[in-house]
Formats: structure tokens, C-alpha cells, sequence
């Protein structure tokens, strides 16, 4: 008895640091469970200082970047294989469900020229264009285009769109790769059973007599044609992510790039200055929204550190009460 309460009192004479403690402790999980992202098993080129790099891609020079993509997917192929062990590894590299993205930044001499040009690429291999974005500043203008690929060709319309006429520097270049094939196949499969299991309730259904049976047997059906559906809308969407690569191609023209030099003056000076102003301003606008429409969560929180430290307290007294 005389130990414990030795340890209560320590307990005591600590209090504000162990609350302390505690509140820092729940502030840094919240702030980790904000900003954490699932790790995703990713392949990435870097192309943004003008040399590209891969995980576990082998080094050598490569001569032209179609080259090099060819290189850099077999690369990735292999990773791949090495998951899979005998007569199974062709069959799996063969049939593996890829989800792959591009991101292009690319400085044009016209905007227009290059905007027909990309909706040419992308038509001939029988792609679409599913989101068009326009941003003109007195400096610079620039174009957003998101285009949708069949995957088999996505390196050639990403290499087309690099290489077209008027194009005059590549500023960043990153692709990933995602394989979805375990979980595409278990959506298969589960799909496959859910039905095969709606099919003997159907079988059921024929021979019940009960009026009770029926309705239990009713119950159940709908309950797996539920399933099935819910399973169904997430395979297609899935198959579509595998079957068309999206690509986020932004192209910029530079206005006026002798702002420095002979064409500079006071009053293009002044208008530049008002145009990063205004989208500076706009900027802040869009975080004051983004923290308005956070805060019930950051209160939410709050609160809970508030009802931890009440139940804390609480308890330091009922400890206190029972010695």
C-alpha cells in the first residue's frame, strides 16, 4: 500500500508534464493521420533537369527517349517477375493490369497550333480529350489538356506529343506505372462467386413453398444482387483506368520574353505587378475556403483533446479518492 501510494504521488508532483505529454502525443497522431498517404507501389521517370531515373532501372545510355521508355518497361516488367516464380511469371507479365499516367509540361511557340496538334495525336490512336483548362496572364499563357489513351498506346502518343512540330522545350516529364492485377483478378473472382451464389438461391427460390422461405430467400438474393453491383461498378471502373492511360499535358507560351530587355517599360512593369497581385489574392481566397471548409474537422479534434484531458483529470481524482 505504502508503494502505491509513493507512485501516486509521483504521479502527482508529474501531472502537468504527463498531460503535456499526452496532449502532444494525440495533436502529432492527428497530425500524421491528416497528411499520411498510402505508400503505392510506383515507377517514376523524373525528367524535369533533363535526365530521367527509375527504381531498380539499370543504368546505360539509351540514344531517343522512345528508347528509353521501352527500356525503362521492361525494367519495371521485371520487378514485376520477380514476384512471380516459374511456369506462372510469363503468363502473369502477360496478363498484369497496368494503370499508367503522364505528366508533360511543355513551353510552345502557339498555344492553338500545339492544342490541334495534341487532339490530332491523340484521335489517330483512337483516344479522346476529357478536360480542356485556359489560363492567360500579360506574361505568359498557358493550356491544360487532359487526354485519355488506349494503354498499349501510351508511349507513343506521349513521345508524338514531346516531339511535335513548334514544341520548344520539354520543362517536366513524369510517368507512373501502378499494378493492379491481384486486385483486379480478386474483383473478378469475387464477382464470379457472388453470382454463382445469386444462381442457387434462384434454385432455391423454384422449390420453396413457405411463404417464410420465400421471403428469407428473397432477402438473401437481394442482399448478393446488391453485392454484385456494387462489386461490378468498381471492376468497370477499374478496367477503365486500365484500359485508357490518362495524360496531363500543360503547355505554356510565353507572351513577351524580352520584358527585360528592349521592350521593357513602367507600364508593362505595373501591369505585371498588378497580374501576380490578383493571383496572389486569388491564392489567398482559395485557402480561406480550404481552412472554412476543414474547420468543423479541426474543432472536432479539438474537442476530443478537450473530453481527453476532462477524462484524464477525472480520473487523476478518482485515483486520488480511492487512496
Amino acid at each position: 500500500m505504502e508503494k502505491i501510494k509513493n507512485i501516486y504521488n509521483k504521479i502527482l508532483q508529474n501531472k502537468k508534464n504527463i498531460i503535456a505529454g499526452f496532449v502532444v502525443l494525440v495533436i502529432v497522431a492527428v497530425i500524421f493521420s491528416l497528411f499520411s498517404e498510402k505508400n503505392k507501389e510506383m515507377y517514376a521517370i523524373d525528367s524535369t533537369r533533363g535526365h530521367k531515373t527509375a527504381q531498380g532501372y539499370p543504368g546505360g545510355l539509351v540514344e531517343s527517349d522512345m528508347e528509353m521508355d521501352m527500356v525503362e518497361e521492361k525494367a519495371y516488367t521485371q520487378n514485376f517477375a520477380e514476384k512471380v516464380s516459374g511456369s506462372d511469371a510469363a503468363s502473369y507479365l502477360e496478363n498484369r493490369k497496368v494503370i499508367k499516367n503522364a505528366n508533360l509540361s511543355l513551353t510552345v511557340k502557339n498555344l492553338s497550333d500545339s492544342r490541334k496538334n495534341i487532339e490530332d495525336i491523340v484521335a489517330k490512336n483512337s483516344g479522346y480529350i476529357s478536360n480542356i483548362r485556359a489560363n492567360n496572364y500579360s506574361y505568359e499563357k498557358r493550356l491544360n489538356i487532359t487526354a485519355k489513351v488506349p494503354n498499349k498506346t501510351f508511349y507513343n502518343v506521349n513521345q508524338e506529343v514531346k516531339s511535335q512540330k513548334g514544341v520548344e522545350k520539354v520543362n517536366s516529364e513524369n510517368i507512373s506505372l501502378q499494378d493492379v492485377t491481384k486486385r483486379y483478378t480478386d474483383l473478378e473472382l469475387r464477382i464470379k462467386n457472388k453470382k454463382t451464389e445469386e444462381e442457387q438461391y434462384r434454385q432455391i427460390m423454384k422449390k420453396a413453398v413457405k411463404i417464410e422461405d420465400i421471403l428469407k430467400v428473397t432477402n438473401a438474393l437481394n442482399k448478393v444482387r446488391n453485392e454484385i453491383e456494387r462489386l461490378e461498378i468498381s471492376f468497370k471502373n477499374l478496367d477503365q483506368q486500365v484500359s485508357f492511360s490518362t495524360l496531363d499535358i500543360e503547355l505554356i507560351s510565353v507572351v513577351d520574353k524580352k520584358i527585360e530587355g528592349e521592350v521593357w517599360s513602367p507600364t508593362t512593369e505595373i501591369k505585371i505587378a498588378f497580374e501576380n497581385l490578383k493571383n496572389n489574392l486569388k491564392d489567398l481566397y482559395s485557402e480561406i475556403l480550404n481552412f472554412v471548409a476543414k474547420l468543423p474537422i479541426y474543432i472536432f479534434y479539438l474537442i476530443i483533446l478537450l473530453i481527453g484531458f476532462k477524462i484524464l483529470k477525472l480520473l487523476f481524482r478518482f485515483v486520488k479518492s480511492k487512496l
